[in-house]
């Protein structure tokens, strides 16, 4: 064999090399990209969105009242619980538990005494504060008018019971929803209590308050 045909076929190898190795190459960044999920990003987007951390106030009846450091997806009783809990004369009786906390939100736990008194009214919030039932602004006493009518966020089904046609079911059903959904706005409100009509409304809005 010449050398002419020799260096051909060297070559032809060398080029053939050439070509197979950049072709591996190729390939090879595609398959790394091919592999780049998006349903693996979406999902590593996603929890860290969950696991986002926030600032919650916890004041009143709890053991170590602050500010504390959750993640968006903790709920109202993981904040007291990292308050240290309830304490003794602590009542829950206003509070959705299971809530999902926010950012800057305030968590006041009232003691048994303020639930049933007008302490509770005078306590200001100008901030989201879930627990707070009837509180005026800039911590400015409620008004008088008021005090001989049955506050509808705070009566116990005792007291929601001395008003006229509320008998223990409904009284429970009002107690029920604003657990479950919060303090009543306003005071016809309470018509989105199951069992409570225009009709029953008509005879107790002179009676009640928010």
């Amino acid at each position: 064999m010449d050398k002419k045909k020799l260096f051909l076929i060297m070559g032809g190898v060398i080029l053939l090399t050439i070509f197979v190795a950049f072709y591996y190459v190729f390939n090879k960044d595609n398959e790394v990209l091919d592999g780049f999920d998006n349903d693996v990003v979406t999902s590593e987007i996603t929890s860290f969105k969950a696991e986002e951390k926030i600032f919650v106030d916890v004041k009143g009846a709890v053991k170590k009242p602050g500010v504390y450091e959750m993640s968006s997806s903790d709920r109202v009783v993981d904040a007291i619980k990292m308050a240290g809990g309830l304490k003794s004369n602590a009542s829950t009786n206003n509070i959705n538990l299971s809530k999902t906390v926010s950012n800057e939100m305030v968590i006041y736990v009232f003691t048994k005494s303020e639930i049933t008194t007008k302490v509770a009214s005078s306590v200001p919030c100008e901030c989201e504060t879930i627990t707070v039932n009837n509180c005026v602004n800039n911590g400015e006493d409620a008004d008088n008018s008021t005090s001989d009518k049955v506050n509808v966020n705070k009566a116990s089904k005792e007291e929601l019971m001395k008003l006229n046609g509320l008998g223990e079911s409904k009284a429970e059903a009002i107690i029920t929803y604003r657990n479950n959904n919060g303090v009543f706005k306003t005071i016809e409100d309470i018509k989105n209590v199951s069992g409570i009509g225009d009709a029953l409304f008509d005879k107790i809005k002179d009676f009640i308050t928010v």
